[in-house]
C-alpha cells in the first residue's frame, strides 16, 4: 500500500493527462485558430472543459485548492462543483 504526501500545493498527475493538458494549451494558442472552423473550436472547447474537470478532480482528491489569484475572479465555486464530482 503507497503512503501519500501531501506536496503544499502541489499535485501529481500522470504523463497520459498532462501531456494531453500541454497538448490542448499548444493549440489553443496557435495563432491561426480562429480563422479555422467553428467545429474545430467547438471540439476544443469541449476539450477543454472535460480537462478541465479531470483537473479539478485531482486537485480536490490531493487537497490543492485555487490560487488566491484564480479566487479573485470568481472560479472558486465552478472549481468545487468541479472537484466533488467522480470522474
Amino acid at each position: 500500500m503507497g503512503v501519500v504526501k501531501q506536496l503544499n500545493n502541489s499535485i501529481v498527475v500522470d504523463k497520459e493527462f498532462i501531456s494531453d493538458v500541454w497538448y490542448l494549451l499548444l493549440q489553443l494558442a496557435d495563432e491561426d485558430l480562429l480563422k479555422g472552423n467553428i467545429h474545430q473550436f467547438q471540439e476544443l472547447q469541449e476539450e477543454a472543459g472535460i480537462n478541465s474537470l479531470r483537473l479539478a478532480v485531482k486537485m480536490s482528491q490531493q487537497s490543492c485548492d485555487l490560487s488566491e489569484e484564480v479566487k479573485s475572479y470568481g472560479a472558486l465555486t465552478v472549481f468545487k462543483q468541479q472537484g466533488e464530482v467522480n470522474v
